[in-house]
């Protein structure tokens, strides 16, 4: 495996708490899903990197992380800003397993009438949400959540949306209302 196989999903703070924790901050690409892996790859700015076990994490204002190498998490602190990183085949692998559908690309739907594309997704540490741009060239954000997605047709590539008249109006958007 070379580094480039690597994929970082986020970056260590440089300060532990007494408990051996250490604050994370994830990526624009992370997924909750990502920590069903166990063992991720510690990657630091000069070039090492450090194969690693998360022993626990803590998701209470912030995610936090402790790891089974103790003798590890001192030097991370030190080294400040070390990337965790997970080998692309197993962001693949933990995706299918869970049965994601990556949105992007995919077309939305709005009372039979289509809106936009979604270009771009993210998660919040809850849900994902869906950057969707609409026909008129604005976006707007759709938590993918059942309130909000109706359907999801990987075979056609669109979602179908409701509920989201409250949403449009935030961006100035009249579509017809028919709910």
């Amino acid at each position: 495996m070379q580094i480039s196989d690597l994929v970082a999903i986020g970056k260590l703070g440089n300060t532990l708490d007494n408990k051996g924790y250490i604050s994370f901050k994830k990526n624009s690409n992370f997924h909750p899903l990502y920590f069903n892996q166990k063992d991720v790859f510690l990657l630091f700015k000069d070039h090492r990197v450090r194969y690693v076990t998360i022993d626990k994490l803590i998701n209470d204002k912030g995610i936090k992380l402790r790891f089974l190498e103790t003798e590890v998490i001192e030097e991370v602190a030190k080294a400040g800003g070390v990337l965790v990183t997970l080998p692309e085949t197993d962001l693949v692998k933990s995706k299918k397993e869970t049965g994601f559908i990556d949105p992007v690309g995919m077309k939305v739907f709005f009372n039979n009438k289509e809106i936009g594309n979604i270009i771009d997704f993210f998660n919040n540490s809850v849900y994902d949400i869906l950057v969707v741009k609409t026909l008129d060239k604005k976006e707007i954000m759709i938590p993918d959540v059942d309130f909000y997605i109706a359907n999801k047709d990987k075979v056609r590539n669109i979602i179908i949306v409701k509920n989201i008249l409250g949403l449009l109006d935030l961006c100035w958007i009249s579509p017809q209302r028919n709910d």
